[in-house]
């Protein structure tokens, strides 16, 4: 087989004016076959190599491409993951605090004394003051005036009118007191005060002896202490308070001058108040 020589393009007047491209120095219309199989070659050559060139790149874009992918899989992946919300909610205010139930029960006797003295309005009025001013306790009045003015607790023979104190005890074993405390005026001639507890009832002992204590120390009236008795209204079963006590605030006709002030009575009040502010439930 005849050997081809290579063609020799001339690049530096590749084109002449007429447009013609010169192979071995004579144009394409004067070139022989054996030019043209030459010319047709290195076009086949050239094109060949465009196409290595084009599908190169393509190559090099799409490698490029999945590194740049890949990449930021791994970028996301690094990342940890956002937190989630936490729904912040507002802290729930504490419960309230249970407060102690006092059951005071005012004397309802209005058989003692003169025309112008009435102990149930002055006993009365003495629970009004220290309900008013025991907030810390929940306080409950039981007073039944509407079963006679009179009664008394005493076994010295028998208790009288216990239908009253009946009506009174149940109110506070209704209410679940845990404090009874019972307020009389005293008429045994003795002046001060005094408060009474059941035998062998040494907490409701204590609690005679605050009061009692309370009392003297914001008033006049001396502190006689306090004693065992049996008495009625602060006996157990009848009575379910934890704690019972029977207060008489005064004894004798200058005690009854001094509780006869408002003012006075007010300060007797407070007294007893301070006292059962500091109970606990």
């Amino acid at each position: 087989m005849e050997k081809l020589p290579l063609a020799v393009v001339n690049w530096d007047s590749w084109r002449r004016k007429d447009g013609q491209l010169l192979v071995n120095g004579r144009s394409e219309r004067d070139a022989g076959p054996k030019d043209m199989q030459q010319v047709y070659l290195i076009r086949r050559v050239v094109a060949l190599g465009v196409a290595i060139l084009v599908l190169f790149a393509c190559f090099a874009g799409i490698r490029w491409t999945v590194g740049t992918v890949s990449s930021l899989r791994q970028e996301l992946a690094a990342k940890p993951a956002p937190a989630p919300k936490v729904q912040r909610t507002k802290p729930k205010p504490p419960p309230p605090k249970p407060k102690p139930v006092v059951a005071w029960q005012p004397s309802h006797q209005d058989d003692v004394g003169d025309g112008d003295w009435h102990e149930y309005r002055i006993a009365g009025e003495i629970v009004d003051f220290a309900v008013a001013e025991a907030t810390s306790t929940k306080s409950v009045k039981v007073w039944d005036i509407n079963d006679g003015l009179t009664g008394s607790n005493s076994y010295s023979p028998e208790p009288s009118n216990v239908k009253a104190f009946d009506v009174e005890i149940a109110q506070a074993n209704a209410a679940s007191a845990k404090y009874f405390i019972s307020v009389h005026i005293g008429s045994n001639g003795e002046s001060g005060v005094i408060a009474f507890y059941s035998a062998q009832d040494e907490q409701s002992r204590l609690l005679a002896e605050r009061l009692v204590s309370a009392v003297a120390s914001s008033t006049p009236l001396p502190n006689k202490g306090a004693e065992e008795a049996k008495l009625y209204s602060i006996e157990q079963p009848r009575n379910k308070a934890a704690y019972r006590v029977l207060l008489e605030i005064g004894g004798t006709s200058e005690d009854i001058a001094y509780l006869s002030d408002p003012n006075n009575r007010k300060l007797v009040g407070s007294a007893l108040a301070g006292v059962v502010n500091g109970l606990e439930p």
